[in-house]
């Protein structure tokens, strides 16, 4: 669900308050840190950077300006979603394999 809501911003003009969407994503990647790899690791903090440093207040209405004609936040949330994949496609590859590998070993008891 989180992915989804993370996607409206990517198709949707939204206003610049578009980062709140990609909180439960964000709240999730960051739950499971510990379990993420290094090179997941690089790419969500990328994301996370990008997506929080849009500051206005912070950079000026001219940097701010240049940073979403660029579209930042655009590339820290496609970061974040490709983390995400990441993670679930190997968490869900050593899944099959223990429960393959159970399997296996029920057979052998029998």
């Amino acid at each position: 669900m989180s992915v989804l809501i993370m996607l409206i911003p990517l198709f949707a003009f939204t206003s610049k308050y578009a980062f709140l969407f990609s909180l439960p994503l964000v709240l999730y990647l960051l739950s499971y840190y510990k379990a993420l790899t290094k090179p997941l690791k690089v790419l969500t903090i990328t994301g996370y950077i990008l997506i929080g440093s849009n500051i206005y207040e912070l950079y000026g209405p001219k940097i701010s300006m240049f940073l979403t004609e660029i579209s930042m936040y655009s590339i820290g949330s496609i970061c974040l979603l490709i983390a995400i994949y990441l993670f679930n496609k190997s968490t869900y590859l050593s899944q099959s394999k223990i429960s393959s590998l159970s399997r296996e070993n029920c057979f052998v008891n029998i």
